[in-house]
């Protein structure tokens, strides 16, 4: 139900709670299938600890089912431009 409302908006930017690697595939696919070009993956996290592996498992799960997409690993503490 999530997949088709979001659809609705048409969005171009999918900013997702990052996920495990059980879960990569799934996010890249409601990514792909609301019509992202640019995925970035987030999480509330204060403690500043990255996971490398977790954003490799997302962006190459997403870029897998959008080859011309844009995933965008967020650094702590860093701004990002678009």
């Amino acid at each position: 139900e999530l997949t088709n409302i979001c659809k609705q908006y048409k969005p171009e930017i999918a900013i997702i709670q990052r996920v495990g690697a059980a879960f990569a595939k799934s996010k890249a696919q409601f990514a792909k299938e609301v019509g992202c070009e640019i995925y970035i993956p987030h999480h509330h996290d204060f403690m500043g600890v990255d996971s490398p592996d977790m954003i490799e498992n997302l962006k190459n799960a997403y870029l897998e089912l959008v080859p011309n997409g844009k995933f965008i690993a967020p650094k702590h503490g860093e701004w990002i431009k678009l």
